[in-house]
């Protein structure tokens, strides 16, 4: 016992021991160094979620488990088996039917993802179309509203023309000429007793005349002129119906065309602010992608020069390493030689104490 621990504190006072032990400690410092790292503090931290969980799903599974497993106790009286063997089959079973309710859910969830993503742009076109389609109504109303007004303006004004014409028509019916007048009386016949009347019919020319002004016009004259007038009125009045289809039906196509390119007018607008919304939200992703990068490529950059820092140190440690095996290999050697030494002086002292021994009893 004194020997082993005489062995044990020359051992440890060795100065090749207490090197290889401050050696052994610097290595501890830097690993412990290296674990403080950012990157490895980072696969910890990523290590320990995906031990989060794994542990939380075999929670699950193993609550499913318990679960079956109660039913399965409670169905033994009908079914005789045993849970032990029964145990696996029902684990691996829960474990592919989650695997598969797993898949079946992403599966539903990007289909769903692919759904809202469609609904959204088709619910965006369709609001673009309905919003220029309001546009032009709108603008299409005002048009209308302004023909309305200018119509009724026009009607206002053609009623007052004709009420003129009416009027003027009247006044010249009701107001006959002298010619008119003149052969629409009833001519005398001539005869001898009229020749010695001709110069007192000369002299009183003048009487007569102012006395055909004032005679009325006969009822089938009167009729006459109100048929000429009326077909007169008639045509132009036909005229006129013929004129206005006409132009409403131009009023309408031009409606239409107005209406159609206020639609693409409002649509091609909307469509220039989407491109440039679109292009300004491009140009900033643009822009931070740039930054992104850089800052990756510097990282990158700074991860290089650290992975070849640490490769020279590995490097270094690797060298280090060897030689420490190096030198504890030879220290393993001396120390088997000693020990063997050690161990054969042992030996002697063993056999000189027993022959001391021998002749103590010899003497005695």
């Amino acid at each position: 016992m004194s020997l082993r621990f005489f062995c044990v504190t020359q051992v440890e006072h060795h100065p090749r021991v207490a090197k290889y032990a401050m050696e052994n400690h610097s290595l501890r410092e830097e690993n412990r160094r290296l674990r403080l790292l950012e990157p490895v503090k980072r696969a910890q931290e990523v290590d320990a979620q995906t031990i989060a969980m794994l542990e939380k799903a075999f929670f699950e599974v193993s609550g499913t488990e318990k679960v079956e497993k109660n039913q399965v106790v409670d169905l033994s009286g009908q079914q005789a088996f045993s849970p032990k063997a029964a145990k696996e089959p029902h684990s691996l079973a829960n474990t592919e039917k989650l695997k598969a309710q797993l898949l079946q859910t992403q599966t539903e969830l990007n289909n769903s993802k692919q759904e809202y993503e469609e609904y959204k742009e088709l619910t965006r076109k369709r609001q673009l179309e309905l919003e220029s389609e309001l546009q032009s109504l709108q603008k299409a109303n005002l048009n209308l509203e302004n023909l309305l007004e200018a119509t009724k303006v026009c009607k206002r004004q053609e009623v007052s023309q004709l009420n003129k014409i009416h009027a003027e028509t009247l006044k010249i019916i009701t107001t006959p000429t002298k010619t008119y007048q003149l052969w629409s009386r009833s001519a005398p016949k001539l005869s001898p007793e009229m020749g010695s009347l001709g110069s007192a019919h000369t002299q009183n020319s003048s009487r007569f005349d102012n006395d055909i002004l004032n005679e009325p016009l006969p009822p089938e004259m009167n009729e006459q002129a109100f048929e000429a007038i009326s077909e007169e009125l008639r045509i132009v009045q036909e005229q006129m119906s013929a004129l206005q289809v006409k132009l409403d039906e131009e009023e309408h196509k031009n409606l239409k065309l107005q209406q159609r390119i206020d639609k693409l007018e409002h649509h091609s607008t909307q469509v220039q602010e989407l491109f440039s919304s679109e292009r300004a939200d491009w140009t900033q992703q643009q822009q931070e992608h740039l930054s992104q990068l850089s800052g990756l490529e510097k990282q990158l950059q700074d991860t290089q020069t650290k992975n070849d820092f640490l490769k020279s140190e590995v490097h270094d440690l690797r060298v280090v390493l060897h030689s420490a095996d190096k030198e504890l290999s030879s220290v393993k050697l001396e120390y088997s030689s000693f020990k063997e030494s050690q161990e054969k002086e042992l030996s002697d002292l063993s056999e000189r104490h027993l022959h001391v021994q021998l002749q103590l009893e010899n003497v005695r």
